[in-house]
């Protein structure tokens, strides 16, 4: 909360006694810029101390220098990551612990896809492009609890700065939870448990900024290829 108060040179019959000016804009903004910190990576692996139901989708991709949370997308082991790590040099299955070796399927410049041989626990995508502004969303923290988020805001356009570059975040959205609970990133899943979009960066006042998973257009392709008839089709 902040507090305020106005100063006023004079009043009559007024029991106001002054005010207490708040930041201007440009001091928000920086301290937005200052506090604004990317949840692509993590430094040492999450600790799930109480571990959600939903940690057999949760793997924790780890390349040389740093690591971050992956997630699995089917049962047959596809798992996606933040594509900042670059080449990986195991993944382990947050619940389980056991490791793998993971083999590199695609990668785009926010993501990236890989495969391990073993069975997995695929999330749901929720098959839509941003979510409402009264349901209740939430991702996890870094004791892997489960932290409730609210949406203040949709089609949101932002830039996150990670280490290697500038990411731009288009119809994105924001969410708002209570600090100071850390996040680590990862998915971010409506109350169906399907999921709404992937974590991209937080700050210390409690805000989230998410990309949207992805819409059922582009999940989804019912074209087919096509071939002109000859004329012993007929």
């Amino acid at each position: 909360m902040i507090k305020s108060r106005i100063k006023i040179g004079k009043a009559t019959n007024s029991t106001i006694i002054g005010v207490q000016t708040g930041p201007t804009l440009d001091e928000v903004q920086r301290a937005v810029r200052q506090e604004f910190t990317d949840l692509l990576t993590l430094r040492d692996p999450p600790d799930f101390t109480a571990p959600s139901k939903l940690a057999s989708a949760l793997y924790y991709c780890e390349a040389a220098d740093r690591g971050a949370l992956g997630f699995a997308v089917n049962n047959s082991g596809f798992i996606v990551h933040p594509a900042v790590l670059g080449a990986l040099k195991q993944v382990r299955h947050l619940a389980s612990g056991v490791t793998y070796s993971p083999e590199a399927i695609s990668s785009g410049n926010l993501l990236a896809a890989i495969r391990v041989s073993a069975h997995s626990v695929g999330l749901v995508p929720a098959y839509r492009p941003q979510p409402e502004f009264t349901e209740t969303l939430f991702t996890f923290d870094e004791h892997g609890e489960e932290c409730p988020l609210s949406v203040v805001a949709i089609g949101l356009v932002g830039r996150i700065e990670s280490k290697s570059e500038s990411l731009i975040i288009r119809d994105g959205f924001a969410a708002r939870f209570t600090p100071p609970r850390s996040l680590i990133g990862g998915p971010v899943l409506n109350e169906a448990r399907e999921v709404m979009g992937v974590a991209v960066g937080s700050t210390k006042l409690g805000f989230l900024v998410v990309q949207p998973w992805a819409e059922i257009q582009s999940c989804i392709i019912l074209n087919v290829e096509t071939m002109a008839r000859s004329s012993s089709d007929s």
